[in-house]
């Protein structure tokens, strides 16, 4: 018999704990905002998980973040594929560091509108243990550009460079400072530039979209504890 519902009735972590601890085997699909997922049980534990081109933990710890969407689990025997060794409560774990991950990033990146700068204390020796994404990054702040004019002119993409901005301002190589009166100097560098001008205000208008903030927390997870890693 097949087990359907809603994530507004059973939330994801709660469907999860409910199949491991009945030891169940077989397939749960998720469909959310057009998209589909397919979760292997096996005895209870998670061993395969698939979405698109994406596969493994990153799949269930994005559905256990989701408070939207269907499901239906059914008994069918699923394949020899694994692609997860964690149990359960693991992944549980896993999911609840990253929401403080994402509280985290939020709260380092303040709003786009908000203005960066490099502390006065940051030494030559650390800025030259920067990798080339932060770099680039780096020679945009002057403490006048906000975070979203910075994310904009770099050729990193929105996601990956609120994640670099986001590993600097953890490390302390950057800070947030009060936002400056004087006129944006990239819109006043090119003022005929109407497609930067637009997109500025695009980017200013917003947060970080919850996928981008969620690529900011796995950023932060890997090159906090290892500068190195940041480049791009």
């Amino acid at each position: 018999m097949a087990l359907r519902g809603t994530f507004e009735e059973t939330e994801p972590p709660d469907l999860l704990q409910i199949l491991a601890l009945g030891g169940k085997s077989g397939v749960l699909t998720v469909f959310h905002q057009g998209r589909t997922a397919r979760l292997a049980f096996r005895g209870g534990d998670v061993v395969h998980a698939v979405d698109g081109a994406r596969q493994g933990e990153e799949v269930v710890l994005s559905l256990l973040s989701q408070r939207a969407g269907s499901f239906v689990f059914t008994t069918e025997d699923v394949p020899e594929e694994r692609t997860i060794d964690r149990s359960v409560p693991a992944l549980l774990l896993s999911a609840a560091q990253r929401v403080d991950d994402l509280t985290r990033a939020n709260g380092l990146l303040k709003r786009p509108s908000a203005r960066v700068s490099v502390p006065e204390t940051v030494t030559p020796e650390r800025l030259s243990e920067l990798a080339e994404g932060e770099r680039e990054l780096l020679g945009l702040i002057d403490g006048r550009r906000s975070v979203g004019e910075i994310v904009v002119a770099t050729e990193a993409g929105v996601s990956r460079a609120y994640a670099l901005l986001a590993s600097l301002i953890e490390r302390e190589l950057v800070e947030v400072v009060p936002a400056a009166e004087e006129d944006s100097p990239l819109l006043a560098g090119d003022p005929d530039d109407e497609r930067l001008a637009a997109a500025v205000a695009a980017v200013g208008a917003r947060r970080p979209t919850a996928v981008e903030l969620t690529e900011v927390a796995q950023y932060l997870r890997q090159a906090v504890g290892n500068p190195g890693a940041g480049g791009g």
